[in-house]
């Protein structure tokens, strides 16, 4: 008998969180290295994630605070430079980078309603139900829709770097690595979600909620297998996908979508950039 998922789960998630944040240690401490100017204009050798770290804070205590803010959403989570320089790379810029932000914050907010509120202290409210319950109408809604924000994305992104392919744009094996696993967790995510449709006989009032989920489910059940085994083995795939993808994120171009936001506000905090309002 497989071992208990939710406990493979965890354990698999903290091992890797320990192995992500000394990766990106590496990489900030790396790309900290180099030279900025100093109040006489002068390159002189400074850590520039130190810096920028101190600056930020001098701008959380000041009154060009707002201005930090302004800057954060419109030049770095909506990107108007990029906006007006290209929308198709824009769209897949912003799919991508919504649906995944969206997406994992909603998995925070699921995780600890379940594991610390609901197992932890063994609260029951009906706030509780309404998040923990994979069938609510409203969390089945969002799970399946930024998902598939993310899926277009990815589509997005193949069709621009592997057939409009721009004459500037190189492609690394890295890149095509990552578009690999960010396929295998977005195509077993689906699938996952069916399974787990026909194991529990979620009533088609509430299952439709799940609007691609439910119709493969459909598409599925009549082939009457192993319900429970097959959906253990396809979230172990899809956990071992999300584990390789943390480990090799801040190696490869991804990962630069994912600190865009916060290298355009600490390009306008460092001077790097000018940005007007």
């Amino acid at each position: 008998m497989p071992a208990d998922r939710l406990t493979v789960f965890w354990m698999a998630i903290a091992i890797t969180m320990v192995l992500f944040l000394g990766l990106l240690a590496l990489k900030v401490d790396f790309w900290s290295q180099g030279y900025l100017r100093d109040a006489e204009g002068r390159l002189v050798p400074r850590r520039r994630a130190w810096y920028a770290f101190t600056t930020a804070l001098r701008y959380v205590f000041s009154a060009r605070f707002g201005r930090v803010i302004w800057v954060f959403l419109v030049d770095g989570l909506l990107h108007r430079r990029l906006w007006q320089e290209d929308r198709f790379r824009w769209l897949t810029h912003f799919l991508m980078l919504f649906g995944f932000f969206s997406l994992f914050a909603l998995s925070i907010i699921t995780g600890f309603f379940e594991e610390i509120l609901h197992l932890g202290f063994g609260l029951d409210t009906p706030l509780v139900r309404f998040v923990t319950n994979k069938d609510t109408p409203l969390m089945a809604l969002l799970n399946e829709s930024l998902g598939l924000l993310i899926l277009i994305g990815v589509l997005l992104a193949v069709v621009r770097r592997f057939i409009m392919r721009p004459a500037q744009l190189r492609t690394a094996s890295t890149d095509v690595t990552t578009m690999v696993l960010l396929g295998i967790i977005l195509l077993t995510g689906y699938p996952i979600e069916a399974f787990r449709l026909i194991m529990d006989g979620t009533s088609p009032a509430l299952a439709w909620y799940s609007f691609i989920g439910y119709p493969l489910s459909l598409a599925l059940k009549p082939l009457a297998l192993n319900w429970a085994l097959w959906h253990y083995w396809t979230f172990m795939l899809h956990i071992a996908a999300c584990i390789v993808l943390a480990l090799t994120m801040p190696f490869g171009k991804f990962f630069h979508t994912l600190v865009s936001p916060i290298i355009a506000t600490v390009n306008v905090l460092t001077g790097h950039e000018e940005v007007q309002a």
